[in-house]
């Protein structure tokens, strides 16, 4: 609990999330391009008016906007009141352009998607136990990557009428069984680097009663780890009713108890006589880890990225599609939203930042200050070996974080205490 500042390294990792950047801006821009060579017979034989009426000219505006903000996303607006005094800078915010493949975005919305659903979450794990559910397929080309998404989007949400009782199998009560209250549901899609093939699956916080065995006892197709980076992994009896219930949805199989015991194979294609990859694991009270990994993005890292022609694919398969989903006691919460200033007036992390900024503003007034990413970095160093130092309600919640739940009540006059005593 000794740093409350954003220190160098922070920047450089946004500096360096831009290069990537620059590289999606590229890509939309040669979609723009190939939009034009699609408009220019149009332009010779129409007239001007009904060629910017054209969709298609749209799309090519579109594309060439987006391409434009995701490229100077962060990098331009860093918004400060510097409190000269004290030798701070409070960030108030920045030029962001909220593209779902921005890296940069994608962290950030992260972060504060944490921050905002995380008291929801306190308050069901009172009462009920938290899983990490994963559900995989089969890898698919990218041309059927479109359809086999809204294949798992309406499989997963047949699965959910299951486990909620809404839809019955006949000689099961799985509601008696799982007590399953709700979930929230997440997009995930990687690539195979050695067939290009799109890897798309589900990472889910589900939200069940407590008690259920999730003993580790059954080893199946799925154990083995082909990287050897891990032991062979066994099943709980759970599990394995995953598998084989996510199997016979993909499949468009009838759910039954029968076909749950013994899974029908289909003709001439690959046999799955375990259903396919699932795996769901207890929080055992890490809860907010689980919501952090559920919620971190359509993609992780730049490897899915590699190439032009799969930014087109993934473009095309996740464009207008929810990449979050609430169901059950969920229901209502919209995680694809968030709020722009995300200031929650109960949080003690907040209050401790509303507390510093109260202290600062009763000693002086302070002065707006506008920079560029190149700027900051350019004079951080420099202003660390003076004192400045870079504040926001981010490094405050991170900080806060390192505080035990059970303790922060006690300990918010000490942080409050702890922060102002490293600005001055």
């Amino acid at each position: 609990m000794e740093k409350f500042d954003l220190n160098h390294e922070y920047f450089l990792e946004i500096s360096q999330k831009c290069r990537y950047n620059e590289r999606m801006a590229e890509w939309y821009r040669q979609m723009a391009d190939e939009q034009f060579d699609f408009l220019y017979p149009l332009t010779q034989r129409e007239e001007s008016w009904r060629v910017h009426m054209n969709p298609e000219y749209r799309k090519m505006c579109t594309y060439s906007n987006r391409a434009h903000s995701i490229e100077f996303c962060m990098r331009d607006g860093w918004t400060s009141d510097y409190y000269r005094m004290h030798g701070v800078k409070i960030l108030k915010g920045v030029n962001r352009c909220k593209d779902r493949f921005c890296y940069n975005c994608q962290s950030m919305d992260s972060l504060q998607r944490f921050h905002e659903y995380a008291p929801v979450i306190d308050r069901f794990a009172e009462k009920y136990e938290i899983y990490h559910v994963v559900f995989s397929q089969p890898n698919v080309p990218g041309f059927i990557l479109d359809q086999t998404l809204d294949l798992m989007y309406k499989s997963f949400s047949r699965l959910v009428g299951f486990m909620s009782g809404k839809k019955k199998i006949k000689g099961l009560d799985l509601k008696g069984m799982y007590g399953f209250e709700g979930c929230v549901r997440a997009l995930e899609v990687s690539q195979n680097d050695k067939d290009s093939y799109f890897h798309p699956h589900f990472h889910c916080m589900w939200v069940m009663k407590k008690g259920i065995d999730t003993t580790p006892k059954h080893r199946n197709m799925f154990s083995a780890d082909r990287s050897h980076r891990r032991e062979d992994r066994l099943f709980s009896d759970f599990e394995v009713f995953l598998q084989r219930i996510w199997y016979l949805l993909l499949n468009g199989i009838k759910v039954t108890k029968k076909n749950l015991e013994a899974l029908p194979q289909i003709e001439g294609k690959r046999s799955y006589p375990d259903g396919f990859s699932c795996f769901a694991e207890p929080a055992k009270g890490k809860y907010h880890e689980v919501f952090k990994y559920a919620t971190k993005g359509s993609f992780s890292n730049g490897s899915i990225l590699n190439d032009y022609d799969c930014f087109k694919v993934l473009y095309k398969a996740l464009y207008h599609r929810r990449v979050y989903q609430t169901y059950g006691c969920f229901y209502g919460i919209d995680m694809n939203e968030l709020h722009d200033d995300g200031f929650s007036p109960g949080d003690l992390a907040d209050m401790c930042f509303k507390e510093l900024l109260e202290k600062l503003n009763s000693s002086e007034t302070p002065v707006i200050v506008i920079e560029s990413l190149i700027d900051i970095l350019k004079v951080k160093i420099a202003e660390e070996d003076k004192g400045v130092k870079y504040i926001s309600v981010l490094s405050i919640r991170r900080a806060f974080d390192e505080v035990p739940a059970e303790l922060r009540p006690k300990l918010k006059e000490k942080i409050v205490s702890l922060i102002w005593d490293q600005c001055i």
